[in-house]
């Protein structure tokens, strides 16, 4: 049984069940809970990441890279779009990491 998000605008079909490693690079605002945000966005896979960089730049922006194995497809698309919603969020970009799907 899938059940479709219906605040995020969840109309994802649910495709192959393949488990794939993920990168998630988020680009935001530099305030003060922009990681408490974002995590709480990354927690919806219910996986913790495997690998994390949060770099500050001059332009008081964050770049931000997770990568977190174990998601699917459909479940990756959630996040992005979820993600893109949050106002402190520039721009999101999702990479499936090739020869690390699991």
């Amino acid at each position: 049984m899938t059940v479709a998000d219906v605040y995020a605008g969840d109309n994802a079909t649910p495709g192959a069940l393949s488990l794939q490693t993920v990168q998630f690079k988020i680009v935001a605002d530099a305030d003060a809970d922009v990681l408490l945000r974002v995590a709480a966005q990354l927690r919806l896979g219910n996986i913790a990441p495997s690998a994390g960089v949060l770099t500050t730049n001059p332009d008081k922006t964050i770049v931000m890279s997770f990568e977190i194995a174990g998601l699917t497809a459909a479940t990756a698309d959630s996040i992005c779009r979820k993600l893109d919603q949050l106002s402190t969020i520039r721009q999101v970009e999702v990479k499936v990491l090739p020869g690390r799907s699991r």
